[in-house]
This record gives C-alpha cells, sequence and structure tokens, in this order.
C-alpha cells in the first residue's frame, strides 16, 4: 500500500499486512493525492514550479515530477486501464466561477 504523509509531502509505502512501513519512501514528491497501478505510482503536487501530477515506478525509482504539467491545484489523480495501456486522469479543484471542475486525460 502506498500513501502520502501529511504537510511533508513524500510518499510511504507498507506491505498490504502493515509490517515495513516507510513514510520516506520517495522524497521530495511535495505529494498529495495518489494513485497506482501495475506498474507506476502517481501523485499530484504542488510547489513553487507549478501543479501537476508526478510519476515513479512501483519500487521508488525513475521519479517524473513532471510527468503532467497544469494550471489549475488538483485534487487527486485516478488510473484508468485501457486497451492501447493505462490513462491517467486529474480532477483540478473547482474554482470559485465554476462548481464543475474539467477533467484532464492523457493517453
Amino acid at each position: 500500500m502506498h500513501w502520502t504523509e501529511g504537510p511533508v509531502g513524500t510518499v510511504g509505502r507498507a506491505n498490504l499486512d502493515g509490517t515495513g512501513a516507510n513514510g520516506a519512501f520517495i522524497l521530495g514528491a511535495f505529494a498529495e493525492g495518489l494513485a497506482v497501478d501495475g506498474t507506476n505510482i502517481y501523485w499530484t503536487r504542488s510547489g513553487s514550479n507549478g501543479d501537476g501530477i508526478a510519476r515513479a515506478n512501483l519500487d521508488g525509482t525513475g521519479v517524473d515530477i513532471n510527468f503532467i504539467i497544469t494550471v489549475a491545484m488538483s485534487t487527486g489523480p485516478t488510473v484508468e486501464s485501457t486497451r492501447s495501456g493505462v490513462r491517467t486522469s486529474m480532477v483540478p479543484a473547482p474554482t470559485k466561477r465554476s462548481s464543475r471542475a474539467p477533467r484532464i486525460l492523457r493517453d
């Protein structure tokens, strides 16, 4: 299992039975929302360089902080399986002008 570590924004990991917990599995992630598929970990992030979705391999290697760059703060990624592979989607947080947020997809 994976999770985000509050204000420090790290990605944590543990075995499904709760053993082997490591709250600092991926450091410097600025992680907020989190999604996992069979190959990667995806997380929303915000920072001085902008907002977006980052990803890493399941073993924590290959971190790509700028996998998808967005212009709006996001609430969390989801991962969908498609015939051509995996598609990530992210729902940006609603703005004051609209209560419905657009959906951003990337194949």
